[in-house]
């Protein structure tokens, strides 16, 4: 923006900081600290508010993951402290870091400070987890007495905003609930839980949770370790095969196992239904049907990708009697070394268990043979050959007809990352026994999917270079329909280097959102409808004119919408036409 813009627009809105808000009350949200100086500046108009304190930043000001918190800062003069601090302390952010990528954790850290939030809640998962997307503001009504008592204002605390939070932590009674309220044009109204603390809320339509009956402590206990969530570091729990066999440990531990030393499917199930159907308080949690089921719990203690916060916390909850235990049972874990020095998301996760640990220490002791380890614990003996390669040794070789030479080339074809296909052909073996040199070799399975994943990242970005030279000056959405699938893999694995090239192109094309045409079309839709109405109330009350609060009253869009020449001619000039009196010859 301009520096002669930017004044005149600080000028239009200037930023009212006399008033007595450059505090945070306990556990107040950055909405809740909007929505107190909008009633004390006494500001009608929500949207006067928002660029009061965003400046023109239009989707700022969301009371769960707002956007433009840098403008906020520097509008504000920084009293309210840094943009990271409000982002870490006073939003939801925070719930769902810890079970997040530290880049993952820093980008959406950056975007929360950027103009726009664009695809956050997607890249959280938010929109892809069956659960939702949306957090409804809850209050408890002990608390609005309290904070009224206490701070003369109620206010929306942050702890009860968590989406595993349905009882008030202090309290122990349900809390109510609201859906912020938004006008027809689109900003967001500044409220408070005092303007929804009657029998009839009067801003926001109201959301009734369920009432808790059996069940309160346990959703208390969830209410305590959802608000000590929010305090630990992000991306402490970001390891999902480490977070997913803490889980499976202690079910092992607290379900009687089954016949093969497993788990119990049959007690963990019934003992899930039971837990997961007293703790449920509000509709949300019907969502969690999935934690009753073998292959719900399953997707979860693979640890092949991580799910939603609210999965891990009921399963917490449910498993471990506080949030100390668990954390210290996530940090205790020690994960196998071929876990920890991966470099890419392609290797997979080993398989964590006691018989593992049993076969790598009798064998590293020298006390058995893998043959014998592989027979006492009833296992395959290229499985056992997997563990122990897995912790850089090297498996005493069985006698084949593979020779030495043969062995070594194959080796080296897979250490530059030849295609399995190719080294079947090439060298005439089998495809299991390159998938048994593959997983036996000592470091060879990383090698290869590295090179694999150099490889990968190279063609695409080659082939996605020459799309963008075919078609100079097309948009986004076309190219991508001639490079589908090299779009679709570099925006998972590279995409900020995706990005780069799509920004530093030349020829780029033209940013139109075709508003004057949609505009245009509006103003002839709302000509027609006022003339059509019109022509219909001159017929029935047989007068040559018509009233303007007859028309609004059939049309409500034209009181909503601003009508006047230069947005909606052709609308001001049938109302001119129907609303004068016509003149008799």
């Amino acid at each position: 923006m301009p520096d002669t813009c930017r004044s005149s627009f600080d000028a239009q809105y200037p930023l009212s900081l006399s008033v007595n808000l450059g505090f945070w009350l306990p556990d107040e949200t950055l909405f809740s600290w909007c929505s107190r100086y909008h009633r004390l500046s006494a500001n009608g108009d929500p949207r006067a508010t928002r660029r009061q304190l965003f400046g023109e930043l239009r989707a700022a000001g969301a009371h769960d993951l707002p956007s433009g918190i840098d403008k906020l800062v520097e509008r504000t003069q920084g009293i309210l402290g840094s943009a990271e601090d409000i982002v870490l302390q006073r939003t939801l952010l925070p719930y769902y870091l810890p079970f997040r990528r530290r880049d993952q954790a820093d980008e959406a850290i950056l975007r929360m400070r950027s103009p726009n939030i664009s695809s956050l809640k997607f890249q959280l998962g938010l929109l892809t987890s069956g659960l939702g997307a949306s957090h409804p503001l809850k209050y408890c009504p002990a608390c609005v007495c309290e904070d009224e008592r206490s701070h003369s204002v109620a206010y929306w605390h942050l702890v009860h905003q968590l989406p595993t939070v349905f009882v008030c932590p202090v309290h122990g009674i349900s809390l109510s609930g609201v859906q912020p309220p938004r006008g027809r044009s689109g900003p967001i109204g500044w409220t408070l839980p005092g303007d929804h603390n009657t029998d009839a809320p009067n801003d926001g339509e109201g959301i009734e949770f369920r009432n808790v009956d059996s069940g309160t402590s346990r959703l208390h206990r969830l209410a305590g370790m959802s608000a000590s969530l929010i305090h630990a570091d992000p991306a402490h729990f970001a390891e999902a095969s480490k977070l997913g066999n803490v889980l499976r440990e202690r079910l092992l531990a607290q379900v009687p196992r089954g016949r093969r030393r497993g788990i119990n499917w049959r007690k963990t199930l019934t003992g899930a239904k039971n837990h997961f159907n007293q703790t449920r308080a509000a509709e949300e949690f019907d969502c969690l049907r999935s934690l009753t089921t073998e292959s719900g719990i399953r997707r979860i203690l693979a640890g092949r990708s991580l799910s939603h916060p609210v999965r891990y916390m009921t399963l917490i909850e449910w498993l471990f009697r506080d949030w100390q235990s668990f954390v210290e049972a996530y940090d205790q874990a020690i994960m196998p070394p071929s876990f920890r020095q991966q470099e890419t998301r392609l290797v997979r996760s080993p398989c964590h268990d006691s018989r593992r640990r049993e076969a790598v220490e009798s064998i590293r002791a020298g006390a058995m043979s893998i043959t014998a380890v592989a027979r006492r614990l009833s296992v395959g003996y290229y499985t056992v050959a997997g563990w122990v390669a897995d912790e850089d040794m090297i498996p005493q070789r069985r006698p084949k007809s593979l020779e030495p030479s043969l062995r070594s080339t194959l080796v080296h074809m897979l250490n530059e990352g030849s295609e399995k296909a190719r080294i079947v052909k090439e060298l005439n073996v089998s495809i299991s026994t390159v998938n048994r040199v593959l997983r036996t070799e000592p470091g060879l399975t990383a090698q290869w999917r590295k090179v694999q994943l150099w490889k990968r990242r190279e063609d695409s970005r080659a082939k996605w270079q020459a799309a963008l030279g075919q078609l100079p000056g097309a948009s986004v959405c076309l190219i991508r329909k001639l490079a589908s699938a090299e779009y679709a893999w570099l925006y998972r694995h590279d995409r900020k280097w995706l990005q780069a090239s799509i920004e530093n192109r030349e020829n780029k094309p033209v940013k139109m959102n075709h508003a004057a045409v949609r505009m245009h079309h509006l103003d002839q839709s709302l000509a027609h409808a006022v003339e059509q109405i019109a022509l219909t109330l001159a017929e029935e009350k047989k007068a040559p004119c018509v009233r303007w609060e007859d028309l609004i009253r059939e049309l409500p869009t034209l009181k909503t919408r601003k009508i006047d020449s230069r947005r909606f001619p052709l609308t001001v000039r049938v109302l001119e036409r129907l609303l004068i009196p016509r003149q008799n010859p």
